[in-house]
């Protein structure tokens, strides 16, 4: 059995058939999600900044992102 470095299994967990897509959005699309929600930060639903994608794409909190399924549905998280 062989181990994995840090960055492989980074890498691997990303590219997994079941890992849906994940995307940081700018500031303005942000601006824009919460004024078309009526919301503010705090109300988005979260996900943990030990989250392994997270971890991977090193986001920090505060962060909002896109995941995108295969089956096309969005959904919007920030990084807690």
């Amino acid at each position: 059995m062989s181990l994995l470095k840090k960055k492989e299994f980074e890498e691997l967990v990303q590219k997994h058939q079941w890992v849906p897509s994940h995307e940081s959005i700018s500031e303005e699309e942000k601006a824009e999600l919460l004024s078309k929600l009526t919301c503010n930060l705090e109300n988005l639903p979260k996900i943990d900044s030990n989250d392994p994608v997270i971890k991977a794409q090193k986001l920090k909190e505060g962060t909002v992102i896109k995941i995108t399924r295969a089956n096309g549905s969005i959904y919007y998280r920030v990084v807690a």
